[in-house]
């Protein structure tokens, strides 16, 4: 990439901006300046000399600098006209820092600096992509970790010339972002999961303390019928929260689908337990659980399972459908009763 009479600075949160200049060269290698375009500049606040103390009467204009060392913490940029919270580097003809809204700046004069190295597009280019990875459930600490990680890949560009220690640098600032967005999307799909099962996990243990007063109403049957199906809210609980290490999770796609999937998942555990407890008390499953001294405590231990397992259930619809195709003798015999 050769860029070379014109002064590049960047936002981190936007595509790299071209700032135009009579001789100019875009990573197309064009002498146009139709393709630069020099972003809006917004009102700024009054500039600031190195010591940090407001200017009365400055413009916000832009203005060149001569050397990018004279610059310090809390000091305006001249030429960004944004406040500098945080420098990542600086030299006489390059700076790169973040500003207080966390974003990355850099800037550099190419005049005296010359032009970037070979292969500094594939890098920028980089920056443009993550620039637009999703932020947004990010903390502003965590926004300013990240931040200053894609500063730390500019600053190897400019001060070593480094491709390589950049695209590193790059790497590590997208593997944290990937960390960090997968907690957020954990957080979200485990908070939906709980919220639908500890309602039902409470009323389980409500017609466990209450299942003899419950049995004259509803019947032994039905008080293990419900008990189970609870109970298969907690194994589809515990399936979500011992797998969720092992999900790749996409922040990008937000909280919904995380909601309506968790909220899903505790469902389908119930329903498969309610299928399950149906078909032992209907004697095709475990018909030995009859003869066992504590019943409803295997009953509700099978139950648990189905919800975490991903077999149980399709297992027994498949069970069930092999008594039906060729007039199974059981169903002859059920149907004559």
């Amino acid at each position: 990439m050769s860029i070379s009479k014109g002064r590049i600075r960047a936002w981190l949160l936007g595509l790299p901006v071209f700032r135009g200049c009579p001789g100019s060269r875009n990573s197309g290698g064009t002498t146009t300046n139709e393709h630069h375009v020099a972003p809006k500049r917004p009102s700024h606040p009054p500039l600031r000399n190195a010591s940090g103390i407001a200017e009365r009467g400055a413009t916000p204009a832009y203005e060149e600098v001569g050397d990018y060392r004279t610059l310090r913490e809390g000091d305006i940029d001249p030429e960004f006209g944004k406040r500098i919270e945080y420098i990542v580097y600086a030299d006489r003809d390059y700076i790169v820092f973040l500003d207080s809204d966390a974003r990355t700046l850099w800037s550099f004069n190419d005049t005296r600096y010359g032009t970037l190295c070979e292969g500094a597009g594939t890098i920028l280019n980089r920056v443009s992509a993550l620039a637009y990875m999703p932020t947004d459930a990010l903390t502003r600490k965590q926004l300013g970790t990240f931040n200053k990680l894609i500063a730390g890949a500019i600053a190897r560009l400019l001060g070593d010339r480094s491709i390589t220690q950049a695209a590193q640098a790059l790497d590590a600032a997208e593997r944290w972002l990937s960390a960090r967005n997968n907690e957020v999307a954990r957080v979200w799909y485990l908070s939906a999961s709980s919220v639908v099962a500890l309602p039902l996990l409470a009323i389980g243990v409500g017609v466990y303390v209450w299942r003899t007063a419950l049995a004259q109403v509803v019947g032994l049957n039905g008080t293990d019928f419900v008990l189970g199906s609870c109970a298969g809210a907690a194994g589809a609980w515990l399936s979500v929260a011992t797998r969720l290490g092992q999900a790749s999770l996409d922040v990008s796609a937000g909280r919904t689908p995380y909601y309506y999937e968790g909220a899903s998942k505790i469902a389908i555990g119930v329903l498969g337990a309610a299928l399950v407890a149906a078909a032992v008390k209907a004697n095709l499953l475990l018909g030995a659980l009859a003869d066992t001294q504590h019943p409803r405590a295997l009953l509700v231990l099978l139950c648990i399972v189905s919800g975490a397992s991903e077999r149980i259930v399709p297992n027994l619809v498949g069970r069930v459908e092999e008594m039906f195709p060729n007039g199974d003798s059981r169903v002859k015999k059920a149907a004559s009763a």
